[in-house]
């Protein structure tokens, strides 16, 4: 299956909980998908300016992995050295997810698409979004606070696109079971509400992650139904787009979704890297 999709990680936040190793997760992903960056987004450091919503804390990290071969990026979230990197253990030598010969690993080069920068710097942007009690990384095996899944990006025209590094304010938005048909459930939101996301002002990217069949199964299952982002320049130039008569009309249209349990909702600061080998 071909297509515009994404293998994304995401760090639940806990109390007094590990941080995460995003440095080694970026090291274990195997190249064989052929990863053409990373996004990595923590929590925006004025996240608490948006009270609108009233969902707590956002997560302390997620990495998302854009590739277009699903087998490819359901095999990397399988592969054994990259669930030891989600449990802080190492992997024994020479093992992968498919039971074959150790292949090259890529390093996450520590740098956005515009250049490298030193190594570590997926840590030290994970660490610009932590709690002052999160303690050191390394959780213990059956511990870990990663979940992971295979999505499909569907991505809603807006009337002033960015690219790349531009836009780098995301409010993400999850939503959560239970309901009654998922597929159901995702069809019923990207027919419609995506559209009218594209309508508030200063929207620069609104895109829709559908979760692909039988890719969120597992230790580290997602149970996301759905998820979206709608990204701006600016965290006001998001404030002022919730103020705006669009934020009614997204209102009466969730009324009109299918059965489901909850939907959380945290702007996020957005850096991309560059994928190495």
């Amino acid at each position: 299956m071909k297509g515009d999709h994404a293998l994304v990680f995401t760090f639940e936040r806990t109390p007094h909980g590990p941080l995460p190793d995003v440095d080694r997760l970026g090291a274990a992903l195997p190249a064989a998908w052929g990863p053409r960056a990373f996004d990595v987004f923590v929590p925006h450091p004025e996240h608490g300016r948006l009270s609108l919503f009233g969902d707590g804390e956002p997560p302390l990290v997620i990495v998302e992995c854009h590739g277009d071969d699903v087998p490819a990026l359901r095999e990397t979230m399988n592969d054994a050295r990259v669930h030891a990197a989600l449990l802080g253990e190492l992997p024994e030598h020479g093992a992968n997810g498919s039971g074959g010969s150790d292949r090259a690993l890529p390093h996450a080069q520590a740098g956005a698409s515009s250049g490298a920068a030193p190594s570590g710097a997926l840590s030290d942007a994970v660490l610009s979004g932590a709690t002052p009690d999160a303690v050191p990384s390394g959780a213990a095996a059956g511990r870990s606070c990663w979940r992971a899944g295979v999505f499909r990006i569907e991505r809603e025209p807006v009337p002033s696109p960015c690219d790349g590094d531009d836009a780098p304010v995301a409010l993400v938005v999850h939503y959560y079971g239970p309901v009654d048909d998922a597929a159901a459930f995702a069809s019923h939101y990207v027919a419609q509400h995506p559209q009218i996301l594209a309508r508030l002002p200063g929207v620069r990217d609104v895109l829709c992650y559908v979760p692909v069949a039988a890719a969120h199964e597992g230790r580290f299952a997602d149970p996301t139904v759905i998820r979206n982002e709608v990204r701006f320049d600016s965290m006001d130039a998001l404030l002022a787009s919730l103020r705006s008569p669009v934020l009614a009309e997204l209102r009466a249209d969730t009324k009109t979704f299918p059965r489901f349990g909850r939907s959380t909702h945290y702007p996020m600061l957005r850096r991309r890297f560059a994928a190495g080998r």
